[in-house]
C-alpha cells in the first residue's frame, strides 16, 4: 500500500490528465472540450468561430475553460476568455476553472484565471495560514496577494495596505506596480499639503506614514504558540519558530495580531523595516516642521 501511494504522489498529473481526456471521449463532449483538453489551438478557434458555445457543459457540467485550466493550456484557455468564457462558471460538484487549475498544481492557468477576474473564497484563502500543503502554499499566496493587489487599485488605497503588500508581497508578481502606486500616491499626498506647505497637513502627512515598516516583529523563541484569541486560555492555532518574521495587524493589552492569529509580544521583538521611497518625504516633511517652529526671526 505504501508503495503504491509512493507511486501515485509521482505519478499523479500524468494519471490525472489521462483520465481527464479519457472522460472528455467516453461522455459524450463537445469538439470544443476535446480540443480544450488536447491544447490544441488552431482547433478550439475553428470551433469557436464555427459558433461552438464557449460555455457549453458536458454531463458533469464542466466548461471547456475547466478542461483547459486542468491541462494548463494557457492559449486554449485565452482564447476561450477573449471569446466569454465565463470564469465564475461552477460543475456539478461546484469547482470552478480556478479550482481545477489549483487541483492539477496548473500555475500558469491559476495566475491567468486570476488576472482575468477569478478569485478563491476568503475561507480557502486562509488555508495558506495552516500550511497544509506545501505545494499548494504558491497557489494560496499568489491568490492571497491578488485580492490584496485588487483592494489597493481602488482609489486613494490606505498607507496601511500597502504596508501588508510590502511586508508579505515584497517580491510577488505585483511588486513592480505597486511600487510605482506607492511613489505615486506619496508624491501626490505631499503634494496636498499645500504650497507652500501648511504646518497642519505636513503633520498630517508624517502621522499617515510614520508607523509604515515599524508593524514588523521577529520572534525570540521556538515555538512560540499561536491563540485563537489574545489570551493564554483561547485555543492553541499552531506556533512560529525562531527568527520567524510576523505583521502585526494590532497591538492591544501585550497581544499581536498576525495574520495567523494572537502571539504574546513578550517573546518578540521590533523588527522594522521603512520603505525606501518614504524616507526622504518624511525627512522632508521633519525639516519643514522644524523650520516652522522656529519662531520668525525680529
Amino acid at each position: 500500500m505504501g508503495f503504491l501511494m509512493e507511486v501515485l504522489l509521482v505519478y499523479w498529473k500524468p494519471v490525472f490528465l489521462f483520465s481527464l481526456l479519457f472522460l472528455l471521449i467516453c461522455t459524450g463532449c463537445s469538439s470544443l472540450h476535446q480540443a480544450a483538453g488536447t491544447g490544441d489551438f488552431g482547433a478550439a478557434t475553428d470551433r469557436i468561430r464555427a459558433g461552438k458555445n464557449v460555455n457549453a457543459t458536458d454531463p458533469f457540467g464542466r466548461t471547456p475553460l475547466m478542461i483547459a485550466s486542468a491541462a494548463g493550456h494557457i492559449d486554449v484557455m485565452q482564447r476561450l476568455l477573449d471569446n466569454g468564457a465565463a470564469i465564475r462558471a461552477r460543475d456539478q460538484a461546484g469547482k470552478t476553472a480556478l479550482d481545477y487549475a489549483l487541483d492539477a498544481r496548473q500555475y500558469e492557468a491559476f495566475h491567468l484565471l486570476l488576472v482575468n477576474g477569478a478569485e478563491l473564497p476568503e475561507e480557502t484563502l486562509r488555508r495558506e495560514n495552516v500550511a497544509a500543503d506545501d505545494r499548494e502554499y504558491p497557489f494560496y499566496r499568489l491568490a492571497r496577494e491578488t485580492a490584496l493587489y485588487r483592494q489597493m487599485q481602488k482609489d486613494n488605497p490606505s498607507a496601511e495596505l500597502f504596508d501588508q503588500y510590502f511586508f508579505f508581497f515584497s517580491d510577488g508578481e505585483n511588486a513592480p506596480a505597486v511600487e510605482r502606486m506607492f511613489q505615486q500616491k506619496i508624491r501626490s499626498d505631499y503634494e496636498q499639503t499645500g504650497s507652500p506647505p501648511e504646518a497642519a497637513s505636513l503633520r498630517q502627512f508624517v502621522r499617515q506614514y510614520d508607523n509604515l515598516g515599524k508593524n514588523r516583529y521577529r520572534v525570540t523563541v521556538n515555538g512560540l504558540n499561536i491563540r485563537e484569541k489574545g489570551t493564554v486560555s483561547a485555543a492553541r492555532l499552531g506556533s512560529y519558530a525562531e527568527g520567524d518574521m510576523v505583521y502585526a495587524f494590532s497591538v492591544r493589552n501585550g497581544w499581536i495580531k498576525t495574520d495567523r492569529g494572537w502571539i504574546s509580544k513578550r517573546y518578540t521583538e521590533p523588527a522594522p523595516q521603512i520603505p525606501t521611497a518614504l524616507s526622504p518625504w518624511l525627512e522632508k516633511a521633519r525639516k519643514q516642521l522644524a523650520a516652522l517652529a522656529r519662531p520668525a526671526p525680529q
